[in-house]
């Protein structure tokens, strides 16, 4: 037998059904920059931090040390230029008048550029404990959630080691394989 039925026209609905991930825009792991004991876990798990944040606190005892030290070695560098730059200028002075020789004069621009090279070496010094001490506090690089805490309060971490998984969650990406027969079904916006 045969079956016959009207013509007539509809819309057919095509679904594509997938199977993927959710994963979020960006997705970093925060290291320790420096070696130190985690003292404090400012953000746990699943805790959302602004960008800049604390999460967690090292031990900062040593790298403040080591700044007061650069500190009190610039003021000695500092009080060197001030004196060289006195006698230089004395005996730009006594050279004026034939106090001194050609040599002691030379000498004393040479005790001024050491004293004045001390110094640049000393800022220099002074900067890097200044960013060392700065790196005793691990902060959120953008907006977003921490994903995994790797280690707990009082761990010795080594420069390097993983401290949190963080990740931006504000808009998540949904990533999977589309066979290629279904290309046709898939669009940008569905």
């Amino acid at each position: 037998p045969v079956r016959t039925a009207p013509v007539a026209t509809r819309d057919l609905d095509e679904v594509l059904v997938l199977t993927g991930a959710l994963r979020p825009r960006a997705q970093v792991q925060l290291v320790a920059e420096v070696q130190a004991r985690l003292l404090k876990v400012v953000r746990d798990e699943g805790a959302y931090a602004g960008a800049g944040d604390v999460l967690a606190v090292l031990d900062e005892t040593d790298f403040r040390l080591a700044a007061d030290r650069a500190k009190a070695a610039l003021a000695v560098a500092e009080a060197n230029r001030t004196h060289a730059l006195a006698e230089k200028e004395r005996a730009e002075n006594l050279l004026k008048t034939g106090g001194i020789t050609d040599k002691e004069h030379l000498q004393a621009q040479v005790v001024l550029q050491v004293a004045e090279a001390q110094m640049a070496q000393v800022k220099a010094e002074v900067a890097i404990a200044t960013q060392q001490l700065a790196r005793t506090e691990i902060r959120a690089p953008f907006a977003g959630r921490v994903a995994k805490r790797h280690a707990d309060p009082g761990a010795m971490l080594g420069n390097g080691a993983p401290v949190f998984t963080f990740v931006d969650d504000g808009v998540l990406e949904f990533r999977a394989q589309v066979p290629s027969a279904d290309y046709g079904k898939a669009k940008i916006g569905a």
